[in-house]
């Protein structure tokens, strides 16, 4: 109902830069009888999911059918190429009605007027860093952080920082989703490509090729997901550049196998400790978010907590994933946390107590069985949402069937207590 809702909102607006740097709103009704009187219309300008400045236009005089200008008393602050500006407009109620309390949100616009030039700092190794082998772990140190890899599987299994364990099990690649009530009518389509039963396995990894410098330690490892004795459903490999305190990023060229149905998804499980339960985003929320379902959610900073931010549906499915994020943060109480970044696109992420492995198993939310660990989603892309339980299959255009992508990321431990993302990520 939430995306109805924003859907036939009984408002559009538009925004204008003037000479002299001030902004000048156009409001237009999509009501047919009345005017807009009965609501006020609150502006809110924010820079890198700060509010900067905000006013408010009551009773709105705009006819049914026309428009008006309004001019904000505030106009643009100076931004940098690591900024990002924009303005959300919320148009709500002024009065009580039956279905709606004085100050219920009818609808809102997000207008953007400054984007960031998408292009993260700080990718260069920080500080000394040395390469320890021990049988089969593979370890890089820094002055406050190490990274550990299982060379055998050739994944991500341990992040220390300043002594405390920031994983809980290995980073591992991952391309099922719990099915969702519109997949019903090709769930068993999914099953036997093999989607669910696939496993990753490493065909070689690190010690085939280690590099260090300036740029970091460079480690490789090629990987297939796939069924055993089947041919690979997806083959891909994963540089990881290790740059001591500014993290780690993650490169993935991969290649899907031709003639199969579209991915439910191609991403990373990150397990984190139990305690780590402070959720940050800054993505489209706070609602779900999906490429083709996202209607009520706008872009922004979010903050909740990891046992909220799951949505119990009668039968338990995939739920409460947030396309277009810029950055994640989840942190334990004392500060310790991890800091997931985009590089060169916004990812997917979401975070709960349940992995999809229990999500699938459940039949009814009471079946659930919850982990004390956080279970994050670090999603390259998901597979759309459609309709299909009751009308059409998922529209093309929504739906994972790339054969070829790349996907990049960076994890770094952080202080989530103090830390402020944005400047992590793009520049101070």
């Amino acid at each position: 109902m939430k995306e109805l809702k924003q859907v036939i909102k009984p408002f559009t607006a538009t925004c204008r830069t003037e000479a002299d740097g001030g902004l000048t709103v156009t409001v237009r009704s999509r009501r047919y009888f009345t005017d807009l009187s009965d609501h006020d219309l609150y502006c809110f300008l924010r820079k890198n999911g700060k509010t900067v400045a905000e006013c408010r236009f009551p009773c709105l005089a705009v006819p049914a059918q026309g428009e008006r200008e309004y001019r904000l008393p505030f106009g643009l602050p100076p931004c940098g190429e690591a900024d990002r500006l924009w303005l959300d407009l919320s148009l709500r109620t002024n009065r009580s009605y039956e279905w709606a309390d004085a100050g219920s949100e009818s609808g809102w616009e997000q207008l953007f007027l400054h984007r960031e030039s998408g292009q993260p700092h700080r990718l260069r190794a920080d500080g000394q860093l040395t390469v320890e082998r021990d049988g089969t772990r593979l370890r890089v140190v820094g002055e406050k952080t190490a990274y550990t890899f299982d060379c055998a599987s050739g994944l991500l299994c341990s992040v220390t920082d300043n002594g405390s364990e920031l994983l809980a099990g290995p980073l591992t690649p991952v391309i099922w989703r719990a099915p969702i009530d519109n997949d019903r009518r090709q769930v068993e389509k999914i099953k036997s490509a093999g989607f669910e039963a696939a496993k990753v396995y490493c065909r070689g990894f690190g010690p085939r090729e280690v590099t260090a410098g300036s740029e970091g330690v460079t480690l490789v490892g090629d990987f297939v997901i796939g069924e055993s004795g089947a041919l690979p459903i997806v083959t891909f490999t994963v540089r990881y550049k290790v740059l001591g305190n500014e993290g780690l990023t993650l490169t993935v060229k991969a290649h899907v196998r031709e003639g199969l149905p579209p991915l439910p998804r191609f991403g990373f499980e990150v397990r984190m400790p139990e305690g780590f339960e402070r959720f940050v985003y800054c993505g489209n929320g706070p609602y779900e978010a999906y490429v083709d379902k996202h209607r009520a959610s706008r872009f922004g900073v979010y903050e909740t907590t990891v046992t909220e931010h799951f949505e119990h549906y009668l039968k338990p499915q995939e739920n409460m994933a947030h396309s277009e994020t810029l950055w994640a943060t989840v942190g334990a109480a004392a500060g310790q946390g991890l800091l997931l970044a985009a590089v060169d696109r916004p990812f997917s992420v979401n975070c709960s107590h349940y992995d999809i492995r229990a999500v699938t198993a459940a039949k009814h939310d009471d079946e659930l069985a919850e982990t004390k660990e956080t279970v994050l989603y670090l999603d390259y892309r998901q597979n759309g949402i459609g309709s299909n339980s009751c009308g059409p299959e998922l529209a093309p255009e929504y739906r994972f069937s790339e054969r070829e992508f790349t996907f990049r990321a960076r994890i770094k431990p952080t202080a989530t207590t103090d830390s402020t993302p944005w400047n992590e990520v793009f520049g101070e």
